[in-house]
């Protein structure tokens, strides 16, 4: 019984861990731009996707 609760304890250690590397992870793509805006092209496409986001949320 007290192996079960060491390796318990162990895992649930480790999952914070990788728990605590995702949430960084999340951290750092949120602080990318989703679009690169070098070109007009790719701008065109920000302003689309803003428009249909903006549409999508009004229609609620």
């Amino acid at each position: 019984m007290n192996d079960l609760l060491i390796q318990a304890r162990a895992e649930n250690a480790q999952l914070r861990v990788s728990n605590t590397e995702l949430e960084q992870q999340v951290e750092i793509l949120l602080q990318q731009p989703e679009f690169d805006l070098s070109t007009v092209h790719v701008c065109e496409q920000a302003v689309l996707a803003n428009l249909k986001n903006t549409f999508e949320e009004g229609a609620v």
